[in-house]
C-alpha cells in the first residue's frame, strides 16, 4: 500500500493553521517565537500522549500479542498526524534558527521517528507497537509551561518542569524502550527485517538521547537545589 502523501500534506497545513492560532494567542503574544512554537509542541504531544493511552487501552486485548500485525483504522489516522507534527517541527527547527543555534539531538530524534514510520508503513507493519511508542511522547508536555518560565525568570516552575521531564524518562520512556526490546527477540522472525533492524539501532540510539537530556534536567536541577 502506497504512502498517502495526499493525506499528509492535509495534515501538516491543518497544524500549520493549528499554530498560528496558537501563535497569535492574545495571552502569548509577549512570548518569543520559539516559546510560543515550544507551547504548540506541548499541545500536540498532549494530544500524541493521550492518543497512545487511549488506542493503547481499547486495542490492548489484540495488539499486546500481536505489537507490529496488529492494525486499525484509528492507528492509521493517528500516524499521519503525527508524521505531519515531525515534518513541520523539522521545517521550523530549520527555518527559524541559525545553523549554529539548531539543536541535533532534535533533528536526530525526528528523522529517526520518520525513517522508522516510513519503513513500519512500506513493511504493512504499522501496527500497536507504534501507538505505544507515542505516550513517549509526554517529555514534551511541560515544554512549553518551561519556555514561559524561563523567559517569566520564574526558576522554580522551570524546576518543577524538570522534575516533571526527568520522572517521564525515567518511569516511562525507559520502560517503553525495554518493551520494544523485549518484543524485538520474541518476534524477531515475524518481524520486517528493515523494520527490525531499525527499531533496534534507533531505540537504543534514543536511549543514549534520554541519558544526554536526563542530564540536562539534572544539571538545572542540582543548580536550583543548592541554592
Amino acid at each position: 500500500m502506497k504512502y498517502n502523501y495526499g493525506e499528509l500534506c492535509v495534515q501538516i497545513i491543518v497544524l500549520f493553521i493549528f499554530y498560528n492560532i496558537i501563535y497569535y494567542f492574545p495571552p502569548l503574544k509577549k512570548y518569543s517565537d520559539d516559546t510560543r512554537f515550544n507551547v504548540y509542541r506541548s499541545l500536540m504531544c498532549l494530544a500524541f500522549s493521550y492518543f497512545g493511552i487511549h488506542i493503547g487501552l481499547n486495542f490492548f486485548k489484540h495488539g499486546i500479542n500481536h505489537p507490529f500485525s496488529f492494525r486499525h483504522t484509528q492507528i492509521n489516522e493517528v500516524q499521519y498526524i503525527f508524521m505531519a507534527y515531525l515534518v513541520l517541527d523539522i521545517i521550523k527547527i530549520i527555518a527559524s534558527n541559525p545553523l549554529k543555534e539548531i539543536r541535533p539531538d532534535l533533528l536526530v530524534h525526528h528523522i529517526l521517528c520518520i525513517l522508522g514510520l516510513l519503513a513500519a508503513h512500506n513493511a504493512k507493519q504499522y501496527g500497536y507497537i507504534h501507538v505505544i511508542i507515542l505516550i513517549a511522547e509526554s517529555l514534551s508536555i511541560v515544554s512549553g509551561i518551561d519556555a514561559m518560565a524561563i523567559e517569566d525568570d520564574n526558576k522554580y516552575l522551570s524546576y518543577k518542569c524538570k522534575k516533571f521531564r526527568k520522572r517521564v524518562l525515567k518511569y516511562i520512556r525507559m520502560p517503553i524502550w525495554i518493551l520494544i526490546l523485549v518484543y524485538l527477540l520474541k518476534y524477531t522472525n515475524r518481524s520486517n527485517s528493515l523494520v527490525w533492524y531499525h527499531f533496534l539501532i534507533s531505540t537504543i540510539l534514543i536511549i543514549f538521547l534520554d541519558y544526554y537530556w536526563l542530564q540536562k534536567c539534572n544539571k538545572v536541577i542540582q543548580i536550583y537545589e543548592n541554592n
